[in-house]
């Protein structure tokens, strides 16, 4: 039945599209799942669009471009520059703006950040998961609001409590691997260290996916390398960070390195098997006590 639902639907995107209803076409494709269909349709919605702002667009960019030229010459603007300037050598920001701040200065520089964490305490438990909660907040953003062309869930099916599962559980089981790793494998960082600089690392992530959110509403399937450039350059750049973190914090060297993510992801999936046993088990264990106690009652 659903198929008929979407062939029927698929029909009527080709309907609008032939009748260049594109927007109507877009809504049809979508619910049929057609992705060559809605693709062709936002290629034509896409076009129309630039037709009619294409020419503002261009003069708006001109206009930023001789500003940016010519913004030395305008009256003011040095003691404008000067004045701010000295306002931000003289302003004292309270500890908890730095720590927020911080991450960015690990993104620039991440040896030198995860070392600042690991000598100076410079990053905090919670400003960590401040992080983690952003982190979340973009992740969320990005699955709900990316275009169907590049995302294949509908946001009415998406479960919320499978995704905090799907991003609280994983992050939480690498901390705690890590830690327990090196603490037998002569590791020097400490758990609370370890959870900081773990959540320091997803900030490649956090920036990449509200620029793939935006993107994904100006390509097309035919651009779809574009998307998953910048996809794989956020992945890499948040696996290098994983990396550094945990050499700088353990003090490890780069082959030792290598042997312990492989045997924290080892021990991250062995503690997940085991939680996932001892839940059933207890399930089991809950329904035989339920059925002894639905037997006596029966029998009295």
């Amino acid at each position: 039945m659903n198929r008929l639902f979407d062939l029927a639907n698929q029909g009527l995107g080709d309907a609008y599209f032939a009748l260049q209803d594109y927007e109507s076409a877009l809504t049809y494709y979508r619910l049929a799942r057609d992705t060559r269909g809605y693709s062709n349709a936002y290629w034509e919605v896409r076009n129309q669009f630039l037709l009619a702002n294409g020419n503002g667009f261009v003069i708006f960019l001109i206009i930023l471009a001789v500003f940016y030229a010519i913004r030395k010459l305008i009256p003011g603007y040095a003691w404008v520059q000067t004045r701010i300037s000295t306002l931000k050598q003289k302003t004292t920001l309270p500890s908890w703006i730095k720590e927020l701040q911080f991450p960015f200065q690990v993104f620039a520089k991440p040896v030198d950040g995860y070392d600042d964490i690991k000598r100076h305490q410079t990053f905090s438990n919670r400003s960590a998961f401040l992080y983690i909660l952003a982190f979340f907040v973009t992740y969320l953003i990005w699955i709900y609001e990316t275009n169907f062309l590049f995302n294949g869930l509908i946001s009415s099916e998406i479960n919320i409590i499978e995704q905090v599962i799907g991003v609280f559980v994983p992050f939480g089981l690498w901390v705690v691997s890590n830690y327990l790793v090196c603490s037998i494998r002569d590791g020097d960082g400490k758990l609370s260290e370890v959870f900081q600089a773990s959540a320091l690392t997803l900030l490649p992530m956090m920036i990449t996916f509200p620029i793939l959110t935006l993107i994904s509403h100006a390509l097309t399937a035919n651009e779809s390398f574009i998307y998953e450039l910048i996809y794989g350059i956020g992945v890499s750049f948040t696996v290098i960070y994983m990396f550094i973190m945990v050499k700088e914090i353990h003090f490890y060297d780069i082959k030792p390195t290598f042997k312990n993510i492989l045997i924290t992801i080892f021990t991250a999936v062995m503690l997940l098997a085991l939680t996932l046993i001892i839940i059933f088990l207890l399930g089991e264990v809950y329904q035989l006590i339920a059925d002894i106690i639905q037997e006596v009652n029966s029998r009295v």
